[in-house]
């Protein structure tokens, strides 16, 4: 197994494994619901009890109870929470610096500071605004180049963004088939976007890549927006239309960054 893959299945794996053991060793305390889930994970609470009975001898299994009750299984799975959203953010960090040191484009580094709450609307606000460069209409991504979002207000210190998913928002797009189809996704405030003004005479397909098309003054080609998941057609109908699914899911994301396109002053 290449060391990449060890290290990812270490990392997913390991802390799950021990916050189970730990909550087995437990188990003598705890519902006896948990026998489920003793049996495959035994030896692990075995080695836990193993370990803890060495540095701790005079013990006793009405002292593991306590310190069960005194909720140190809660802090665990508090850390555990904790460590997994921030792996997961690194992980979104390191994709968006390989991102731009491959594509060179400027940007502004950026936290969602609070959202809305509609769903609908599917706004948010980061800690970046025109001091730092950030301009209305710029593209806000995640990961290695995925269009989330574009700028819709900007204040000296803040910006207002506008998700690729809220009702009404629009983006420039073209779709990586043979003869790279011009369109206009749509977010209608759910989880899927609208490919819309579709050509009768292009071929679209499903699992097509849509990134967008760079005809957006602020906005460069080829960020990825998402992949097509079905096609509506209508022969009396002008235009064809697409669903389009993003590939990554806005709400699991608090930094992000803002490409910044020299406009020479216009």
């Amino acid at each position: 197994m290449p060391w990449f893959q060890r290290q990812k299945f270490f990392s997913w794996f390991i802390p799950p494994l021990l916050l189970a053991a730990v909550i087995l060793f437990f188990s003598g305390c705890l519902p006896r619901g948990l026998a489920v889930i003793e049996k495959p994970l035994s030896a692990s609470s075995s080695w836990f009890y193993n370990v803890w009975s060495t540095w701790f001898p005079e013990t006793t299994s009405a002292s593991y109870c306590s310190v069960a009750e005194s909720g140190l299984l809660t802090a665990l799975a508090v850390d555990l929470v904790d460590y997994k959203r921030l792996e997961k953010e690194n992980e979104n960090l390191r994709a968006q610096l390989d991102f731009f040191e491959r594509e060179s484009f400027k940007h502004v580094a950026a936290q969602i500071i609070s959202r809305s709450s509609s769903p609908i609307d599917s706004r948010f606000v980061i800690d970046r605004g025109a001091d730092d460069g950030v301009q209305e209409g710029a593209a806000v991504v995640v990961s290695s180049g995925h269009m989330i979002g574009k700028v819709l207000m900007v204040s000296s210190k803040t910006s207002i963004v506008q998700s690729i998913l809220g009702r009404g928002a629009r983006t420039a797009v073209s779709l990586f088939n043979t003869s790279r189809t011009l369109g206009i996704s749509e977010g209608g405030g759910g989880t899927l976007l609208s490919l819309r003004f579709i050509p009768q005479n292009e071929s679209v397909s499903v699992n097509n890549l849509v990134v967008t098309s760079g005809l957006e003054e602020l906005i460069p080609s080829g960020l990825v927006i998402g992949v097509v998941t079905s096609v509506e057609r209508d022969s009396a109908a002008p235009f064809q239309e697409a669903v389009v699914e993003p590939l990554v899911d806005i709400r699991q994301f608090s930094n992000i960054s803002v490409i910044v396109i020299d406009t020479g002053g216009l």
